[in-house]
Formats: C-alpha cells, structure tokens, sequence
C-alpha cells in the first residue's frame, strides 16, 4: 500500500505541472474531483507509446504464441498482447 504522503505529493506534482485539474464539488459534504487536462491527455499518451515501445523491444525475441501465452497468464493485462 502506498503512504497517503506519497499520494499526495504525487497528485501536488501532477496539479502544479496542470496534467491535472481539482474541482470542488459539495455534495454530501466537500469534496475534490480530480480531472485530467489536455496537457495531462498529451502527457499520457507520449508515456503509453514510450511503454509500448518499450515492450515491443522486450519482447521482440517472442513468437506470436510466446506472446498469447504470455498475456493470458494471470495479471498480465496487456502485456505481449500486440
């Protein structure tokens, strides 16, 4: 589990560089709607083809069913599934 400081200063960094934007909405009491910003939108798809990329060079030396087999193992999510 992750220290709700570290949290915290995580989401800080993210607002401070305007990747996320903080609303404040009161229902049922105060509350912070955290939204991400075009920025943010732009910021994130550069890191997915950066990881995509980065997983495609790991796992070039795979066959195709090397590939299936490895992304149907249990919490893979999307790994080697290209």
């Amino acid at each position: 589990m992750v220290p709700a400081a570290e949290v915290d200063r995580a989401f800080d960094d993210l607002l401070s560089a305007r990747l996320l934007q903080a609303t404040v909405v009161h229902v049922g009491g105060r509350q912070e709607v955290l939204t991400i910003t075009p920025s943010g939108e732009s910021a994130l798809d550069v890191l997915h083809t950066d990881a995509s990329a980065a997983q495609d060079g790991l796992l070039a030396s795979l066959t195709k069913g090397q590939r299936i087999e490895l992304s149907s193992a249990p919490g893979a999510g999307s790994l080697g599934a290209s």
